[in-house]
């Protein structure tokens, strides 16, 4: 079965304070499905304080859209200024204060997770606008910093099986995990990475979240591309998030950008869920305009696998 078209909050979250602002607003867009995501926790409060939990929301269609999905973290975990979501930091404090608000998430159908980055690298925004100015020394540095991604990733990704241990024991089995798709060149897993993640837990309910303007970004920088990732997990695909990008510049509106989505939603299995994440700056109109584009070319792909008796 397909699932409808969800709506990711991290469009709406900016324009609501509220949850009963953030429900209205999908339902005034015609969205039935929600990923809760960017919230901050006063408004994370307010829903669970209004539902059995964010699984359960809505399943009478009384309280608003229900709840399909959850980034990680959610809410946003804040120490002054600094985020603590990075399950892969060497800082053991660091990473078990990202444990630890990951779990408080781990409370809905599917929890799509960021699994961790390398530490200490230049930024991939400097790394663009270098390359965006014309000047060749881009690839000089790029390299540099592909070689002492490298030289480190390890002892990260002890830290992110060490992270995910304890996140499925605590979701158990119930309900799924999902690493995502990443956007920046030292984020982990790389497309290669996550072949022993999976091996390892997906047994024990991890699964494949695919970014499809992250894996966008990743083909820009040659680090692989949509049907590379897509090839190889799609047996873990839990779900896509879905937006526009030109080059590095991603979470456009669909049909904003050089994407070619229906080539990408064809690897879909029965069931796997499909986010619209689209940055706040875009209108409701915009955001609309997408939704149909995506929605129009499912309804074709469908009607030609009809046809074909598949």
């Amino acid at each position: 079965m397909t699932m409808p078209l969800a709506l990711s909050t991290a469009w709406s979250a900016p324009r609501a304070d509220r949850a009963d602002a953030l429900f209205a607003q999908s339902a005034a867009l015609g969205f039935r499905h929600m990923e809760l995501s960017s919230l901050e926790a006063p408004v994370v409060a307010e829903i669970e304080a209004r539902a059995a939990g964010f699984s359960t929301a809505a399943a009478d269609g009384s309280t608003g859209p229900r709840i399909v999905s959850l980034h990680a973290p959610c809410p946003i975990p804040y120490a002054g200024a600094a985020r603590l979501d990075d399950l892969a930091a060497l800082d053991e404090t660091r990473r078990l204060a990202a444990v630890d608000h990951t779990k408080r998430t781990i409370d809905a159908g599917v929890v799509v997770l960021y699994l961790g980055k390398a530490e200490g690298l230049v930024r991939q925004r400097a790394i663009v606008e270098i390359r965006r100015s014309g000047d060749p020394q881009w690839r000089v540095v790029f390299e540099e910093m592909l070689q002492r991604r490298r030289a480190q990733v390890d002892a990260h990704l002890d830290r992110t099986r060490a992270s995910l241990q304890v996140l499925l024991a605590h979701a158990g089995g119930a309900i799924r995990l999902a690493g995502e798709t990443r956007y920046n060149y030292y984020d982990i897993p790389n497309l290669d990475e996550f072949a022993a993640l999976l091996a390892e837990f997906g047994p024990r309910g991890l699964g494949y979240w695919h970014d499809v303007g992250y894996a966008h970004t990743q083909a820009t920088f040659g680090l692989g591309d949509q049907h590379a990732y897509l090839v190889r997990y799609r047996p873990w695909l839990l779900g896509f998030h879905i937006h526009d990008a030109i080059g590095a510049n991603d979470h456009l509106p669909p049909g904003e950008g050089e994407l070619e989505f229906s080539g990408v939603l064809a690897y879909a299995r029965e069931g796997a869920l499909r986010v619209l994440e689209v940055n706040a700056a875009h209108g409701p109109d915009a955001l609309a305009w997408g939704a149909a584009r995506i929605e129009h070319l499912e309804s074709k792909a469908a009607a030609g696998s009809r046809a074909r008796g598949v």
